[in-house]
């Protein structure tokens, strides 16, 4: 068996493929963090350009319609859980 020797390692260009290694992993790990980084930032314009649609599943626009609380409905609810609730 031989000896280690860095000549082995300087003779095979191992230095040189190990600095290009660590570049290309380096570059790459900074282009993932910038892209995380910017992410918000491009999704907050890219909203404003693109709004948010809402569809119900058959390719037509859903309208949301608020309604007010009926209070009567909230008030029989909640005797119906109080009933249940104490055993009556």
């Amino acid at each position: 068996m031989s000896k280690f020797s860095y000549q082995h390692i300087i003779d095979g260009q191992g230095f040189e493929i190990s600095i290009a290694g660590i570049i290309i992993v380096f570059t790459a790990l900074i282009s993932i963090s910038l892209f995380i980084y910017f992410l918000p930032k491009i999704l907050n314009l890219l909203d404003k350009v693109l709004p948010e649609m809402s569809h119900n599943g058959h390719g037509h626009q859903q309208k949301t319609v608020k309604k007010k609380d009926d209070q009567g409905t909230i008030a029989a609810i909640a005797y119906a859980l109080h009933q249940g609730q104490s055993g009556k």
